[in-house]
């Protein structure tokens, strides 16, 4: 259990820093922790069976939280506060059936959502922990030698990837956590990067890049290794890495219902634009789209997982877990193939395929060519809309102005007629969900929106 890993990482390491809380200023060693955490769990269990919501930053505050519920016998559901807070409380109640939900005054104050009767606060609880320093001395040992001894984490929580990479991993291995509540204050995480000298970078394509452009030659110079999930890594961000720092990104890949990493590139063998060979314990196959068949080497079709890190299903949904989950394979809804050498190379959604003209069009690619062929500073991305008369058609979307008569030109000597965007719209703000990552569907809508009040004008 992990909980139980974290513990024997606080008695071996009492006096280790476990948490550099850049949002509160204030440093927790694991011995600090442990004995928070035994307070906490102490309480919830006083509180609610089985379920507690939890809705807190990235922060020390926030892993205490998570840990005390563990070690009280609780399932933690972590509520995404980033789009619709109240409305996500609410359904997160519902669907897992609990009541109470530990949250602060100053993240529901910065998020404008309204007080809910059930909810506690952290600020309020650990208020009454001052003396938790106090208590008991754990037995004091050296850390053994480790290659990377702490990390900057700044993803949420309540995203798998934040919860598993910048949460229990260090936990589990005796490592310092650098937290900040804001992973999308670029200028000041790359401050504390400079400051704090992390050695472990992980983070969203997206995030990775808002670092680097605020940083300067020789910020990152404690960094021995950074990697990139959650989305697909561009190479001209892999270029600004190794240009600006000597960085080269590691690249991996999982999902939600895997717990979440399937696949990673090792740090002795990185194949730049793969993500990497399955973890040990995980298997991968490539299925045909049509026949269902075994995909051979650079086959491209759909990605099936199976093993230890696949979840059970989804809670109460089991219409939904039996059209993901067949003979103990997760479909995990992406395409890609699988190389000579047993690594894994990303081609996108299967819902980011349209079809047009009976041919299947990849917005991903779409998307790639527009970004080769606009400057750096213009965000683009390639959407789908219905068409009376060929069922759907590509949108264009950039971020600024473009001259779409010229680039229309130039990627007509890119793609095929089919794949060509059909119209040319901008929108400045892109849409964003918790992990950084484009939120295609409320792009989508918001493209939609536009035609619709364009047509009514009309």
């Amino acid at each position: 259990m992990l909980q139980h890993r974290f513990i024997d990482s606080a008695r071996q390491n009492p006096d280790k820093i476990a948490f550099i809380d850049r949002s509160t200023g204030r440093d927790v060693s694991y011995k600090q922790t442990l004995l928070a955490a035994l307070i906490l769990a102490r309480r919830f269990r006083k509180l609610e069976r089985g379920r507690i919501g939890i809705m807190l930053p990235t922060s020390a505050g926030a892993a205490l939280t998570i840990i005390g519920a563990l070690m009280g016998g609780r399932t933690p559901v972590m509520i995404n506060y980033s789009m619709g807070a109240e409305k996500n409380c609410r359904y997160a109640q519902q669907q897992c059936d609990f009541k109470v939900i530990v949250t602060s005054k100053v993240l529901l104050e910065k998020i404008a959502c309204e007080q809910l009767g059930e909810m506690i606060f952290i600020e309020d609880i650990l208020a009454h922990l001052s003396g938790f320093e106090k208590t008991i001395a754990l037995i004091k040992s050296k850390l053994p030698f480790r290659s990377l001894d702490n990390i900057l984490a700044v993803l949420p929580y309540f995203h798998v990837f934040g919860l598993t990479i910048n949460l229990w991993t260090p936990l589990c291995l005796g490592m310092t956590s650098i937290t900040y509540a804001s992973p999308l204050e670029f200028k000041s995480v790359a401050n504390i990067i400079k400051e704090t000298k992390p050695e472990l970078l992980v983070g969203t394509p997206l995030f990775l890049e808002g670092y680097v452009k605020q940083s300067k030659p020789g910020d990152f110079s404690s960094i021995k290794l950074t990697v990139s999930g959650a989305d697909k890594c561009p190479e001209s961000l892999r270029v600004l890495y190794r240009e600006k720092h000597g960085i080269e990104i590691f690249e991996g890949y999982g999902t939600t219902e895997t717990s979440p990493v399937i696949s990673a590139n090792p740090r002795n063998h990185n194949k730049p634009g793969s993500i990497g060979i399955p973890l040990p314990g995980t298997e991968v196959k490539i299925e045909h789209l049509e026949t269902g068949d075994p995909c051979g080497p650079g086959e491209i079709g759909k990605i099936l997982v199976k093993g230890e890190g696949v979840m059970q299903g989804y809670l109460n949904d089991l219409e939904e877990s039996s059209l993901k989950i067949k003979s103990g394979w997760y479909d995990t809804g992406d395409l890609g193939y699988m190389d000579e050498d047993g690594y894994i190379w990303h081609r996108g959604r299967l819902k980011r395929f349209v079809k047009i003209g009976g041919e299947m069009i990849s917005l991903v690619m779409v998307e790639e060519i527009l970004n080769e062929l606009t400057p750096e500073a213009v965000q683009c991305c390639a959407v789908e809309l219905p068409d009376a008369r060929r069922g759907s058609k590509i949108v264009a979307v950039t971020s600024l102005e473009i001259d779409s008569q010229e680039l229309g030109k130039r990627l007509a000597a890119e793609l095929p007629n089919l794949a060509l965007p059909k119209k040319y719209v901008v929108i400045p703000e892109f849409p964003r969900m918790g992990s950084g990552k484009t939120d295609f569907r409320g792009l989508t809508n918001l493209v939609l929106q536009m035609e619709d009040e364009s047509q009514t004008q009309v």
